[in-house]
């Protein structure tokens, strides 16, 4: 649970709750239990009726009218049972949480879609319909675990999604450090789910990386995803030709077979929206809408390829323009944001980042820290070995900051010799716990330049403000100093930390 734990803005970790019936249902189905399958399903009238309908449904049927919960079980199996169970359990709870600009019905409607064209990509492939069902449904369910803890950082994610142009991924690893596969993954063993799920979420948006044995069901998963994107999103032209590729490259089906699967997700999508509840939806068949489109074309009297030509060129050329702007952009932000020597940030970041993490200790009232760090003795350094030297060492000891910090600490050049560390969510036990770790590496650490070998040592001040606390930039930092000083003053190679 460290992910998770290191995310989480309070002492303890508060993950959205799992719905106590659903935790039954799947360790009935854990234990192999049928008649407990169904007595769990008996107690609630409204999951009793709901579940026989929709196993009754052309999407969940197999062609035999089913009576009972008792013949649901037979005919259907425990696992396909479970998911028709699991789905109404879980979108009846999470669908109707004020999710602010977080709209809960959207992603469920995206995750229900992928979990039916997974459905469907397993059918056709002769993998377990049940498995990758469940695994289309709950993939993204690392989306949910993220905005709970954190929801104005994920708004972030969708806004910096949305303007950059970048992928969710991205997003999510910029704002976050880490992404809702590495969370999903772990929320797994914590809800209780089938196990199977772990390696399903984790690698659903990277197949290539997925185990062997394990390749072409995550390859189901993410065309399931990518089926289910062309239907809530702009720009799908060329996203499906992607897809009709990877399908008919990858899972070796034809391309009709993958057409009439993006069509048939629509259809049977449709029926499950009806069946859950969910309010009405237009989804229409991929294959509708490309007619339509060339029936426009053709209405306006376009020369449809030569019209395709044409925007693909433009689309390149823009892109191309796109992409060097962008490594344009890349390279003056570098240069206004890092130090050259180091590449760790600089001074200006630090005091923008400083600021609006004061601004953040203030609004959730958690614990923040800050470590300040000097080179002892850097001038002898200098005047014995030649500054060329200096600056080896410099930029060696940025490299043991950045092995032994978090993703989520902020380190920077703050002067000759002098680095700084903001810890966000740390208190002063933490803070004083890493510098003593990382003063301790130091010195046991061997620089070497040119002929030279040699050691050296560093000299710490620690400063910590507890939550509530109305605390400046100023005096936090002026505290840190402070306690550098008392380093310094007792014979430097020392930590000192104070509260504020």
């Amino acid at each position: 649970m460290k992910i998770l734990k290191d995310l989480s803005t309070k002492r303890e970790l508060d993950l959205p709750s799992f719905p106590p019936l659903a935790f039954k249902l799947v360790d009935a189905v854990k234990e192999g239990s049928f008649e407990k399958l169904a007595q769990l399903i008996r107690l609630d009238p409204a999951l009793s009726s709901k579940v026989l309908k929709i196993a009754n449904s052309p999407f969940f049927s197999r062609g035999k009218k089913i009576e009972s919960l008792d013949s649901a079980i037979a005919i259907l199996g425990t696992e396909m049972l479970l998911n028709i169970a699991l789905s109404f359990v879980l979108i009846k709870f999470f669908a109707k949480k004020d999710g602010g600009k977080f709209d809960f019905l959207h992603f469920w409607r995206r995750s229900l879609t992928a979990a039916v064209a997974a459905s469907l990509l397993a059918e056709a492939c002769n993998y377990s319909q049940e498995k990758l069902y469940l695994g289309g449904l709950l993939m993204d369910i690392g989306i949910l675990v993220l905005y709970h803890l954190r929801p104005n950082d994920y708004i972030q994610v969708l806004e910096d999604k949305k303007i950059e142009g970048i992928s969710i991924i991205e997003a999510e690893r910029k704002v976050f450090g880490v992404t809702h596969p590495e969370v999903g993954k772990e929320l797994v063993p914590i809800w209780n789910l089938p196990f199977y799920l772990e390696n399903y979420i984790f690698y659903h948006h990277e197949p290539d990386k997925a185990p062997k044995n394990l390749f072409k069901e995550i390859e189901i998963l993410y065309l399931a995803d990518r089926i289910s994107s062309i239907y809530y999103t702009n720009n799908t032209v060329d996203k499906y030709n992607v897809l009709l590729k990877r399908a008919t490259d990858i899972l070796g089906l034809s391309l009709q077979n993958i057409e009439n699967i993006i069509d048939k997700t629509a259809n049977k999508t449709k029926e499950i929206f009806e069946m859950f509840d969910l309010p009405k939806y237009e989804i229409i068949p991929y294959s509708l809408i490309l007619a339509e489109a060339n029936r426009e074309l053709q209405r306006i009297n376009l020369n449809y390829a030569l019209l395709l030509q044409k925007l693909k060129e433009e689309k390149q050329r823009a892109e191309l323009l796109a992409k060097k702007l962008k490594e344009k952009n890349r390279f003056l932000m570098e240069i206004a944001l890092k130090d050259a020597l180091t590449g760790l940030y600089n001074r200006h970041y630090f005091q923008k980042r400083l600021k609006e993490e004061i601004e953040r200790y203030h609004r959730y009232k958690n614990f923040l820290s800050v470590i300040i760090l000097d080179i002892d003795h850097f001038k002898e350094i200098n005047d014995k070995y030649g500054h060329l030297c200096g600056d080896e060492v410099l930029k060696n000891l940025a490299n043991i900051l950045q092995e032994e910090t978090r993703k989520s600490d902020i380190l920077a050049r703050y002067g000759g010799e002098e680095f700084i560390i903001l810890l966000p969510f740390t208190d002063i036990n933490g803070a004083k716990s890493l510098a003593e770790r990382l003063r301790q590496k130091i010195a046991k650490s061997k620089f070497t330049c040119e002929k030279y070998c040699f050691s050296i040592t560093v000299s710490f001040g620690v400063a910590s403000i507890k939550p509530g606390q109305k605390v400046t930039i100023t005096e936090l930092l002026s505290a840190a100093d402070k306690a550098l000083y008392v380093s310094k003053k007792q014979g430097r190679n020392r930590v000192t930390a104070v509260e504020v």
